[in-house]
């Protein structure tokens, strides 16, 4: 009789859940080592960082002190990003444009390849997040 009324003894007790769109978009996606060029007036460079960096759920970049994460740094969200692109190759350094009067955050990976695999990864979010229109790199920009 009990199986019958669906509460039949077969069942685990504890039902599985699958993330919800809150728990999807906290987790990160892509983590690790990159050296920030914190700028200031007139765009003199006044510092160079190695910084633990996440970016979480494709909406925004966590820049942390160290790899336990215990201490944010900045966090820069993707919606205001116009693109990424590398602005000197031989030393793996590239920049996230972003809209507006906001100066370009600019980063450095340890190596080529590295540095492809954020610009890849953080070009798709900002193309997720914003839509290919958005995307200054995209070749069906101003196309229906």
């Amino acid at each position: 009789m009990a199986s019958q009324q669906g509460g039949g003894g077969a069942r685990p007790k504890t039902p599985r859940q699958s993330p919800g769109p809150m728990q999807q978009a906290s987790a990160p996606t892509k983590e690790g080592w990159l050296i920030v060029h914190e700028t200031y007036w007139k765009g003199f460079v006044k510092r160079h960082r190695g910084r633990y960096c996440v970016l979480e759920g494709q909406s925004r970049l966590v820049i942390y002190k160290d790899r336990t994460k215990a201490k944010v740094k900045a966090v820069y969200p993707l919606q205001q990003a116009l693109d990424v692109t590398a602005t000197e190759p031989s030393s793996y350094v590239f920049e996230i444009r972003m809209a507006g009067d906001v100066p370009p955050l600019v980063l450095a990976s340890r190596d080529q390849a590295d540095m492809l695999d954020w610009i890849y990864t953080l070009n798709a979010a900002i193309i997720f997040i914003n839509g290919p229109a958005r995307h200054v790199n995209c070749p069906s920009q101003g196309k229906l």
